[in-house]
């Protein structure tokens, strides 16, 4: 978590190499596979952050936007070849990444 000024370069880097550069190597990875077999079905999981951005989450929220307009983006070049690829974008979800999150902000705004 971390707003704009937080974060250096390597920070940057590693949320693109995190995020959004493995959704774009396993499909990579996938495609040969689909194409030699007449198909297939491609889903990536992001967060519903891509519709309406998460305080402090600013690597996530840029990075998984990425993921969304990579996967409209092979959504429409690869349906002539019957390779459908679509994006779930869950909600919240109780994790202990989530509670950790809300008790930093909570720390943060002195809450």
């Amino acid at each position: 978590p971390g707003n704009f000024d937080d974060f250096t370069d390597e920070q940057w880097q590693s949320a693109f190499n995190l995020t959004l550069m493995s959704a774009v190597r396993l499909i990579r990875g996938v495609l040969p596979m689909m194409r030699n077999g007449g198909g297939g079905s491609v889903l990536t999981v992001t967060s519903m952050s891509v519709k309406e951005p998460i305080n402090r989450l600013l690597l996530s929220n840029v990075f998984r936007s990425g993921v969304t307009s990579l996967v409209k983006s092979l959504s429409n070049e690869l349906a002539p070849e019957n390779i459908r690829v679509n994006n779930l974008m869950p909600g919240r979800i109780d994790t202990d990444r989530v509670k950790s999150l809300d008790n930093s902000i909570a720390e943060k705004s002195g809450m």
